[in-house]
C-alpha cells in the first residue's frame, strides 16, 4: 500500500525503469485480459522486453507521480518532434496506491503542462481508449481534451466503445491550420460535430457528381503479404529516410507486415496485431498506375485472411478525390481529426477511415457522452447510406 509522503511530479530516468517495469506488471495483472490494453491499439499480454524498448525509445516521454519513496502512477506519451505531435500511450497508477484516480489526474494535468512548455513545444496531444482505460480518458475531456470521433470495433470492447481525444497548444487550430479547400459531402456530418466541439470555422461542401466510367492504369498485380517485422521496419525506415512514400502519414506505427506485387512496384506497409485482430495501414509505395479502389479492396480482402477484423487507414481531409476512391471501397470514416499533420507553417486535417469484419456495437443510449453518440450516429449513417451506393465527387 502506497500511503506516506506528499505527491510529487516528475519527469522519468532510466533509474525509474526497474520499478517502472513491476507498475506495469502489477497494473496489468488488474486488468481483465479482454481490457488489457498495448501500445499497437490493440489488447495484449503484459511484455516486459516492449516496454522497456518503449521506455528506451528517443520518441518517449514518461513522466511519473511519486509519493514517499515509491512510484505511484505513471503517463507513457510518444512525441513525433517533425509534426509538433503527441500521443499520450500508456497511463496507470500503483494498484495499492490510495487515491489514485487523484494523482493519475494530477500527474496527466502535470504532463500537459509539462508539454505545452517544452523546448519542442508540441501543437497537439492526443489519445485514444485503444491504448487508455475509458475511465482515464474521461479524465482528458475533464481538462478540456476535444471528442475528435469513434472507433468502431466490436462491442467486445474495453469499455463498450472506442474514442478519440485531443488538446491543441500554440493556437494550432486558430493561426496554423489549413483551411482552404472543401469537404467531401461524406465527411461534412463528422467535420459538423468536431467543428461545434472545437470551435472550429465552416467550410464549404464539394458539390456531388455522377459515378466515373471505367478507370484507367495498369492492371491490379498479384499481391503478396510478407510478415517479417524486422525487415518490414527497416524497409519501412528506408524508403521514409530517401523521401519515397512523402505522402502517406500514420502517426507512432511501425509496420511489421508488407503487402506487395513480385516487382515490388506495389508496397502498402501495414501494422497488424494478432490480439485483437487489428491492422492500420500505415503508408504506401506505388510505382504502377493502378485503381485504388480496386487496390484497397485487395489490401482488404488480404488482411482478412491473415484474421485480421478490423483495419484503418487516414486520409488527408482536402483530398476529396482520395476520400472517395476510400469510400469506394467499402471503408467509412469514424473520426475527423483538425491540424494533424504539420505540413510547413500549416497544419492539415485528417480523416480516420475504418473497416470492420465483425458487426459493430451501437451504444447510442446510456451514460455515454453525447458527443460520441453524435460521432457513432453518422457513421451508422453513412454505413447504412453507401450499403448500395458509391459515393463520387
Amino acid at each position: 500500500m502506497i500511503n506516506s509522503g506528499r505527491v510529487k511530479y516528475r519527469a522519468a530516468g532510466k533509474q525509474d525503469f526497474p520499478e517502472l517495469l513491476e507498475l506495469s506488471r502489477l497494473a496489468a495483472e488488474r486488468i481483465p485480459p479482454a481490457q488489457q490494453h498495448g501500445g499497437a491499439g490493440c489488447s495484449a499480454p503484459w511484455n516486459p522486453q516492449k516496454i522497456l524498448e518503449e521506455m528506451q525509445s528517443k520518441n518517449s516521454i514518461l513522466f511519473v507521480a511519486e509519493k514517499g519513496r515509491e512510484i505511484a502512477a505513471v503517463i507513457f506519451v510518444l512525441a513525433e518532434r517533425n509534426h509538433g505531435l503527441c500521443k499520450i500511450y500508456r497511463m496507470y497508477a500503483h494498484p495499492g496506491a490510495q487515491r489514485a484516480e487523484e494523482i493519475l489526474k494530477g500527474l496527466l494535468l502535470f504532463t500537459t503542462d509539462c508539454l505545452k512548455n517544452s523546448a519542442f513545444r508540441p501543437d497537439v496531444l492526443y489519445t485514444t481508449t485503444r491504448t487508455l482505460a475509458l475511465k482515464h480518458q474521461e479524465f482528458t475531456l475533464e481538462l478540456g481534451f476535444k471528442i475528435l470521433g469513434i472507433f468502431p470495433v466490436s462491442g467486445r470492447a474495453a469499455g463498450g466503445l472506442n474514442g478519440l481525444t485531443a488538446c491543441y497548444f500554440n493556437n494550432a487550430l486558430a493561426e496554423k491550420r489549413y483551411t482552404d479547400f472543401s469537404l467531401h459531402p461524406a465527411i461534412a456530418p463528422f467535420y459538423e460535430i468536431a467543428r461545434k466541439e472545437c470551435a472550429l470555422g465552416k467550410l464549404p461542401v464539394a458539390p456531388s457528381a455522377p459515378p466515373p466510367g471505367e478507370r484507367s492504369g495498369t492492371t491490379l498485380p498479384v499481391l503478396e503479404a510478407l510478415e517479417a517485422p524486422g525487415f518490414v521496419a527497416r524497409r519501412f525506415d528506408m524508403l521514409k529516410e530517401r523521401k519515397f512514400i512523402p505522402i502517406n502519414f500514420y502517426p507512432f506505427q511501425k509496420p511489421n507486415i508488407l503487402i506487395t506485387s513480385p516487382d515490388q512496384g506495389i508496397e502498402i506497409f501495414v501494422k497488424a496485431v494478432q490480439e485483437p485482430r487489428f491492422a492500420a495501414i500505415v503508408a504506401e509505395k506505388l510505382d504502377l498506375a493502378v485503381d485504388p479502389v480496386r487496390l484497397y479492396k485487395a489490401v482488404t480482402r488480404i488482411l482478412k485472411g491473415l484474421n485480421i477484423s478490423y483495419i484503418e487507414v487516414i486520409n488527408d481531409a482536402a483530398d476529396t478525390a482520395g476520400i472517395n476512391d476510400i469510400l469506394n471501397a467499402g471503408w467509412l470514416p469514424c473520426a475527423y481529426f483538425p491540424a494533424l499533420k504539420r505540413q510547413g507553417n500549416t497544419r492539415r486535417d485528417f480523416i480516420v477511415f475504418s473497416k470492420s469484419f465483425e458487426e459493430i456495437f451501437q451504444p447510442v443510449s446510456g451514460r455515454l457522452r453525447e458527443t460520441y453518440k453524435q460521432y457513432l450516429k453518422a457513421y451508422l449513417a453513412l454505413k447504412k447510406g453507401l450499403s448500395y451506393l458509391s459515393f463520387t465527387v
